[in-house]
């Protein structure tokens, strides 16, 4: 069916859509979309490009493009533009007036409501009880040298310790 396209000024109080007119005379002013049926023009050139015309014209169909147009003209007839009404936009939150607003009660204490008594969970949770708790993983570490060079030195240190105790105790049996 051809249509005829007579395009006119927009002015601030119609709309700027091309106006169509059918072969009975009655006009419209629809937005008209460029239809086209060939998968060259429906594939921007940087994804032909990246993954190859050829492989992108086996993977479309032209099945798939009438079901994407199909579902464009639903979409389209769904919500008529003229009938959108605009909501008003919230002003954006400035997060620096977010910030100022918390940072001063916080550094003035002066967040209303009753006063409560802060109790430190340090006394509670770490005391010589997690010491027993332990239980040494070999799957996890956290850090620590578990190599063999850390295990001499932790040994030579042991070593280093026991000849320095037991030449004390023979310079004191020496002595008295």
């Amino acid at each position: 069916q051809p249509q005829t396209i007579h395009l006119r000024r927009a002015t601030p109080f119609c709309s700027s859509w091309p106006e169509r007119v059918s072969e009975d005379g009655q006009r419209s002013t629809t937005p008209q979309t460029h239809r086209s049926e060939n998968v060259d023009d429906l594939i921007p050139n940087n994804i032909k490009h990246k993954f190859g015309s050829k492989i992108v014209n086996e993977l479309l169909t032209q099945e798939e493009i009438e079901k994407f147009w199909a579902e464009k003209d639903v979409e389209e007839n769904v919500v008529p533009s003229a009938e959108v009404e605009e909501k008003p936009q919230k002003p954006a939150i400035d997060p620096l007036d977010t910030y100022e607003s918390l940072s001063f009660p916080l550094r003035h204490n002066l967040f209303p409501g009753a006063p409560t008594k802060w109790k430190s969970l340090a006394r509670d949770s770490y005391t010589q009880e997690v010491h027993h708790r332990f239980q040494l993983d070999m799957d996890h570490w956290h850090g620590r040298r578990t190599d063999e060079l850390g295990q001499w030195v932790e040994k030579n240190i042991i070593h280093e310790r026991m000849k320095k105790a037991l030449g004390e105790l023979r310079k004191g049996k020496n002595a008295s």
